[in-house]
């Protein structure tokens, strides 16, 4: 039904940023392997992290795990904090979502969005619940991009529209290339 959205024209016509924030998002979630190898990278030339990796691996506190995902670890521990959050996602993804709503915090919200994504259960229909409450352009632009990734047809026209809006009223940022990327992997999971 809203297929014909998703044509061609319309992304030759809307190409996708290659420098954005939005865009590494993608990358991170798209290619698997991403997040580690740069951590991976990263850790080799720096030990600082190698402690605090160890203590969010043993972290059992769901409490202590939510809050350092508002940036209270360093940034080369992000990739092991998702991880262990997601071993705690029946506790914690209601209260992601529900934090995830008023956000301003850039950093949980890149977290936030790249938690959801990996998630056993699909909850693009939490999100689309949520999606017109958001408070934060930039968390709106990137849970878009989440969407693309769990989402299915119903999330066509909301992205969509959500394109349109955001080329209307933020015409000097880009947050529009979150929906927009989320759109292109709607297109490219669902086959359209």
């Amino acid at each position: 039904m809203y297929k014909k959205l998703l044509s061609n024209e319309f992304f030759r016509e809307n190409p996708i940023d290659e420098i954005s924030a939005q865009n590494f998002v993608y990358i991170s979630l798209e290619v698997k392997e991403f997040n580690k190898l740069a951590e991976t990278v990263v850790r080799r030339m720096t030990d600082r992290a190698e402690k605090q990796i160890k203590e969010i691996q043993e972290e059992n506190d769901p409490d202590k795990l939510f809050k350092l995902l508002r940036g209270g670890c360093d940034t080369l521990c992000q990739e092991a904090l998702r991880e262990r959050v997601l071993g705690f996602e029946d506790i914690l993804v209601p209260r992601i979502l529900a934090a995830y709503e008023r956000t301003l915090n850039d950093v949980f919200a890149e977290n936030a969005c790249r938690i959801l994504a990996k998630c056993k259960k699909n909850h693009s229909k939490d999100i689309l619940e949520i999606y017109q409450n958001i408070r934060s352009p930039y968390a709106l632009s990137l849970i878009s991009i989440t969407l693309g990734f769990i989402g299915n047809e119903e999330c066509i026209p909301v992205l969509y529209e959500q394109f349109q809006e955001f080329k209307k009223s933020h015409k000097n940022e880009n947050y529009e290339q979150g929906p927009l990327i989320g759109l292109f992997k709607l297109k490219d999971r669902l086959k359209i």
